[in-house]
C-alpha cells in the first residue's frame, strides 16, 4: 500500500474513531464505574477502569468483526449499505437536532440525559452498580457495554466498516486497521480515566464532551448520510 494512501485512510479513520467516542452517556457510564469502585479503594478502582477499558476495546473489535462477516455472508450491495448509511444518519441527525442541550451542572457533570437511547440502556442495565463486584465482572461490563450502549450508537464505525468494503479490503488488512480504529475509539476514556485518577490535569474533560457532543453527533451524521449518498449513486466507482 502507498504511504500516502495509508496516510490518508489512517487519517480519514482517525476523525471516524474520534467522533465516534464523543459519547457523553458512556463517558459518564466510565465516571460512575470509576467513582463507585473507589469505595473499595483507589488502587482498585484504577484497575477497574483499566479492565473495563480492554474489556470495551475487546467487545467494540469483536462486534466489527461479526458486522463485517456479516456484510461478507450476505453479499449485500453496496448500494444497499448506501441506503442503510442514508437511513442511519438521517435517524441519528434527527434525533440529534431535537434533543435538548444538556446541562453540565446537573448531579456533578456527571449524569446524561434519558432522552438519550443509549443512556436509557445505560440506565435500565445500571452498571455501575457491579462495579464494586470483582475485576471479571467489570471486564464483563465493559463487553456488555460494547453491545448495548455503544452498539446503539456506532452509526460512525458501522460506516468505517461499509467504508472498508468499498476499498476492498482483505481481512488482515482490515484487523489491523480497526485494531487502530479501536484503539483511537478508546483513547479518550484512558484520557478520562488518567484525570479522575489524578495523572493528567484534565478536570473538565467529562463537561466538554457533554457541551460539543451534540455538534460532533450532527457532524457525524451528516457525514454519514454524504456517504451512503456518494455509495447509492456509485460515484465511489
Amino acid at each position: 500500500m502507498d504511504a500516502w494512501v495509508l496516510l490518508s485512510y489512517l487519517s480519514y479513520i482517525t476523525a471516524m474513531a474520534l467522533g465516534d467516542s464523543f459519547d457523553p452517556c458512556f463517558f459518564a457510564l466510565v465516571v460512575g464505574i470509576f467513582i463507585s469502585a473507589t469505595t473499595i479503594n483507589y488502587r482498585y478502582a484504577i484497575r477497574a477502569g483499566a479492565i473495563f477499558t480492554v474489556f470495551v476495546y475487546i467487545g467494540y473489535l469483536i462486534m466489527g468483526l461479526i458486522a463485517k462477516t456479516l456484510i461478507r455472508l450476505a453479499s449485500i450491495p453496496i448500494e444497499y449499505l448506501g441506503v442503510f448509511l442514508i437511513l442511519y444518519g438521517g435517524i441519528t441527525l434527527t434525533a440529534s437536532l431535537l434533543k435538548k442541550e444538556s446541562s453540565t451542572t446537573q448531579r456533578d457533570q456527571f449524569v446524561c440525559r434519558e432522552d438519550d437511547i443509549p443512556c436509557r440502556i445505560a440506565s435500565k442495565l445500571d452498571l455501575e452498580q457491579y462495579a464494586t463486584k470483582g475485576l471479571i465482572v467489570v471486564g464483563f461490563m465493559g463487553l456488555l457495554s460494547s453491545f448495548t450502549i455503544l452498539g446503539c450508537s456506532a452509526g460512525l464505525f458501522f460506516q468505517y466498516i461499509i467504508w472498508t468494503e468499498t476499498i476492498h479490503l482483505d481481512l488482515s488488512a482490515f484487523i489491523l486497521l480497526t485494531l487502530y480504529y479501536v484503539a483511537v475509539f478508546v483513547s479518550p476514556i484512558v484520557i478520562l480515566l488518567l484525570s479522575l485518577a489524578g495523572l493528567l490535569r484534565l478536570k473538565s474533560i467529562h463537561s466538554t464532551v457533554i457541551k460539543h457532543g451534540r455538534v460532533v453527533k450532527v457532524i457525524g451524521s451528516l457525514v454519514m448520510i454524504t456517504v451512503g449518498l456518494i455509495l447509492v449513486t456509485g460515484i465511489y466507482h
